[in-house]
């Protein structure tokens, strides 16, 4: 993917999360704005990884801290194929469980 690409790709990720977000009620813009970037350049450019490859032991790793950039990692795996993007609308149920 170019630059342009990423870019675009980016500013999908970043809407299908405030959707996400916006459905659960909860949740944390600017952790995952901020890091939209850099999934995408990593899941669509850098990482030696997919959906197929994900049970590779010699697939590259990535491992994410920023616990309040979930959603934004999540919107990033179900567009790479990991898991179905319906799935997404389930987020609302996760964290409507998690804080009862």
């Amino acid at each position: 993917m170019d630059i342009q690409a990423l870019e675009r790709k980016a500013a999908e990720m970043r809407k299908n999360t405030w959707e996400m977000i916006y459905r659960a009620q909860n949740g944390h813009t600017g952790s995952d704005l901020s890091c939209a970037d850099i999934l995408v350049a990593l899941y669509y450019q850098v990482l030696h990884q997919t959906a197929e490859s994900f049970t590779d032991p010699d697939r590259d790793r990535y491992v994410q801290s920023k616990g309040h950039a979930v959603e934004i990692l999540y919107s990033v795996l179900a567009d790479r194929g990991y898991f179905p993007k319906e799935d997404l609308a389930g987020f609302k149920i996760e964290v409507q469980h998690r804080l009862s």
